[in-house]
């Protein structure tokens, strides 16, 4: 746990952590920016992961040259700004739908792969995808978690919410 605690409060281990060793693997060209060392590059650093948002609190992190160098200062702003959903707290239980929810699921395997990669013609097979959605039931599995959000909504929210 205090290691955990560390990576969200220490600047100079979550930089270890994201970037390697200050001087081998990066160099510090501002007070919180950095770029390959001379002669190092992406192919040669020896710890190049480029996640540094995946471990600890990137705030403290510091921003490649190639970063916009407010990024971080940015991205606390555009959290502590953004709204929150109304519906924050609600929890679906496919429950009632779960007959249908398997035929999707069936329906999504059949397609996924040729639409997502171009191995089928979207002109023609979303229409077919879209109609094979309709008719495993997606609409009643819809209407189901819109009903479950409206009565949810009712209950915690306050009397007339509609969420859609």
């Amino acid at each position: 746990m205090m290691f955990l605690n560390l990576l969200n409060s220490d600047r100079d281990l979550i930089n270890l952590i994201d970037w390697g060793i200050e001087g081998k693997h990066y160099v510090k060209v501002g007070e919180k920016q950095i770029d390959f060392p001379p002669g190092v590059n992406a192919t040669n650093s020896g710890y190049n992961m480029r996640q540094g948002w995946m471990f600890g609190n990137q705030l403290l992190s510091y921003t490649w040259v190639t970063d916009n160098p407010d990024l971080w200062e940015k991205m606390d702003q555009y959290n502590r700004e953004s709204k929150k959903s109304a519906a924050l707290g609600f929890t679906y239980n496919p429950s009632p739908v779960k007959t249908e929810l398997a035929a999707i699921t069936n329906v999504v395997r059949q397609f996924q792969s040729g639409l997502e990669n171009g191995a089928l013609d979207p002109g023609v097979n979303l229409p077919k995808f879209n109609a094979a959605l309709r008719a495993a039931g997606i609409d009643k599995v819809i209407a189901e978690k819109q009903r479950q959000l409206d009565e949810w909504a009712k209950k915690t929210i306050r009397q007339g919410v509609e969420l859609k």
